[in-house]
C-alpha cells in the first residue's frame, strides 16, 4: 500500500492515508479485507486525486478481486 500511496501522489489525494496511525490497512479509505482482516479484498479509490502510474507491487495483492479507480490521473498500465 506504501508504493501506490508512494507512486500516486498520496499526501495530495482527497482521502489520503496515515502510515504513522495506529489504524489497520484494512481502516484505510477505499481499502476492504476479508473476515480474518490480513488479506485486502478490494480497494475503491475513485474520485481521489490518484496521479501518476500503478506501481509493479500493486500485483503482489494476489486476493484482489475489485480495483476501482476511475475518475483519477493515472497513466500507463495495470501491473
Amino acid at each position: 500500500l506504501k508504493a501506490l500511496y508512494d507512486s500516486t501522489d498520496g499526501p495530495n489525494w482527497f482521502n489520503s492515508w496515515d502510515f504513522n496511525s495506529e489504524l489497520s490497512y484494512c481502516e484505510f479509505y477505499g481499502i476492504t479485507c476479508d473476515d480474518s482482516e490480513k488479506v485486502i479484498t478490494q480497494m475503491d479509490l475513485y474520485y481521489n486525486g490518484l496521479r501518476e502510474s500503478l506501481p509493479s507491487e500493486i500485483g503482489i495483492l494476489s486476493s484482489l478481486a475489485v480495483l476501482g479507480l476511475h475518475y483519477n490521473s493515472i497513466t500507463g498500465m495495470i501491473p
